[in-house]
C-alpha cells in the first residue's frame, strides 16, 4: 500500500478561504504525483497539521500491526530557521523595482533554502522519504501551513 491521500488537517481546512483551498489541493497534488511520503508504511492517508510548537503528520488506514502508522511529529524548531529565512527570501522578491538580476538570484536563494527545507525534514524524520523531492514537496505545503502563502504573491514565482 502506498499514501494515496494527503489532507490538511480540520483547523485549517474548515475555515480556510477558497484561495488557501486551492493552493493545498494543488501542492497536494504535486506531492501525489511522484514518488509517496512515508513508502514503508502501509497507510494510505496522511494528514498534515502544524502549530508553533510541532509538525504533525498523522497516518492513517494501514493495518494495526503497521509500525509506521500514527503520528510522527517534527519540531518546528527543527525546522523554524528555514522557515523565516524562505519568508524573507520571498518576501525580498515582492519589492518594487526589484532588478532583474537580483530577482535571479533571490530565485536561486529560494531554492536553495526549498532544498534545505527537504534535506532538514530528511533528516529529522526518515520515514518521510528517501526521495529529496518528495521531502522538497512536503516541505512546501508545510510552509503553507505555517503561513498563508496566497497573501504572499511572489511566494510561488519563479525567474
Amino acid at each position: 500500500m502506498a499514501i494515496t491521500e494527503v489532507r490538511i488537517a480540520d483547523r485549517f481546512w474548515e475555515p480556510a478561504a477558497p484561495k488557501r483551498r486551492k493552493e493545498w489541493q494543488t501542492l497536494i497534488a504535486d506531492l501525489l504525483s511522484g514518488d509517496p511520503p512515508f513508502p514503508a508504511s502501509r497507510a494510505t492517508t496522511l494528514v498534515i497539521d502544524c502549530d508553533d510548537e510541532v509538525v504533525t503528520f498523522w497516518l492513517e488506514g494501514g493495518s494495526e500491526s503497521d509500525d509506521e502508522e500514527g503520528e510522527h511529529l517534527v519540531p518546528r524548531r527543527e525546522i523554524a530557521n528555514l522557515l523565516e529565512e524562505y519568508l524573507r527570501v520571498i518576501d525580498q522578491l515582492g519589492d518594487d523595482g526589484l532588478h532583474p538580476m537580483r530577482a535571479e538570484a533571490l530565485d536561486m536563494a529560494k531554492r536553495v533554502v526549498h532544498d534545505d527545507g527537504g534535506r532538514t525534514l530528511a533528516h529529522v524524520l526518515p520515514a518521510l522519504s528517501p526521495s529529496h523531492d518528495t521531502c522538497r514537496r512536503v516541505f512546501s505545503i508545510v510552509v503553507s501551513l505555517a503561513v498563508d502563502t496566497t497573501k504572499r504573491a511572489w511566494a510561488h514565482r519563479h525567474a
